[in-house]
């Protein structure tokens, strides 16, 4: 977060992933492997989740949003 924001994060990762799990809808939760802008194409890959979520100050939306419905069916395509 401070690379890509400039500043440091409220809470830590473990903290923020503790809160996520928390929230009665939550199936399933973990961090991103990665640590850049797009680093979450191979996590959609693996995980194949049913919705994304960004936040508000998310760069670039239209282009994140085609790399994860690609990401998250590239395993589809393969399997057949």
């Amino acid at each position: 977060m401070q690379a890509l924001k400039g500043r440091a994060p409220m809470y830590s990762d473990e903290e923020r992933l503790f809160m996520v799990r928390q929230i009665k809808g939550v199936h399933n939760a973990a961090l991103s492997v990665g640590s850049g802008r797009f680093d979450f194409v191979e996590d959609a890959k693996e995980l194949r989740p049913d919705i994304y979520f960004v936040n508000d100050d998310a760069s670039q939306l239209e282009e994140r949003m085609s790399l994860f419905e690609k990401a998250r069916f590239s395993r589809d395509r393969s399997e057949t």
